[in-house]
């Protein structure tokens, strides 16, 4: 088998068992919280993924598609990552009690503060994630991917049996990133920085508005009926 068609052969097994994965724990957790919980928890994550998609700010794909990279060029994108996902993270944590506000709901204050907390190791994944993608090694992406929802989903199912609520879905979902994280810092691509630079962050910005602007508008379409309906409905 070609490498390409290896890659691409990781990449798709990636996606079902990850999805596969993802079944099981909605049908357990589903029979463990309240639909009210889980509603909580909805709005919660939408309004993480609408920043999510503003965070990554195109600098996967420009790491993928970058003819020549080196670790002293890769410091102004992590530069990029650090500047959007920190940013973006104090904003949510800062408006986290108006949302809980405006959803008539104190206790989303503190549920968006927990998955919040993603935003400031994203950087110090995404980017590894990238330099894996451009290197084709889909095998050590799905090893980190599965043990990340693994966790997820234990961690979850594990609080929402202990009479957790909707924060086990929250410190499922950290505690699953925080996997990630240790896993990917074992096993980090040679080109991965540990400390940023602003130096020549214009052009990764530049290169990163029009990306950013489609998977805004991508992730507005898939999730804004949760927002709209958690407001006039209920959760």
């Amino acid at each position: 088998m070609s490498l390409v068609r290896k890659a691409v052969f990781l990449s798709a097994l990636n996606q079902y068992a990850v999805q596969a994965i993802s079944i099981v724990t909605t049908a357990v957790i589903s029979r463990l919280l309240a639909p009210e919980e889980v509603g909580v928890f909805a709005v919660a994550v939408s309004i993480c993924f609408l920043a999510s998609s503003i965070r990554s700010f195109g600098v996967g794909e420009y790491v993928v598609r970058e003819k020549t990279l080196d670790k002293q060029s890769m410091k102004p994108v992590l530069g990029v990552m650090l500047t959007m996902s920190w940013g973006l993270g104090l904003l949510l944590m800062a408006a986290a009690p108006f949302i809980a506000r405006f959803y008539a709901q104190p206790e989303l204050t503190y549920v968006l503060w927990i998955i919040v907390g993603q935003f400031f190791l994203a950087p110090y994944i995404s980017v590894p994630y990238a330099l894996l993608a451009r290197e084709l090694s889909f095998d050590l992406i799905m090893r980190v991917d599965l043990m990340g929802s693994l966790v997820r989903s234990l961690v979850s199912m594990a609080l929402a049996y202990q009479g957790f609520s909707y924060y086990s879905l929250a410190w499922g979902v950290l505690c699953g990133v925080l996997t990630q994280f240790l896993i990917i810092s074992l096993i980090r691509p040679q080109l991965m920085p540990w400390m940023p630079s602003l130096h020549g962050i214009g052009r990764i910005a530049r290169a990163g508005v029009s990306i950013t602007l489609s998977k805004t508008l991508e992730s507005s379409s898939e999730n804004s009926s949760d927002l709209i309906l958690g407001r006039l409905a209920n959760m």
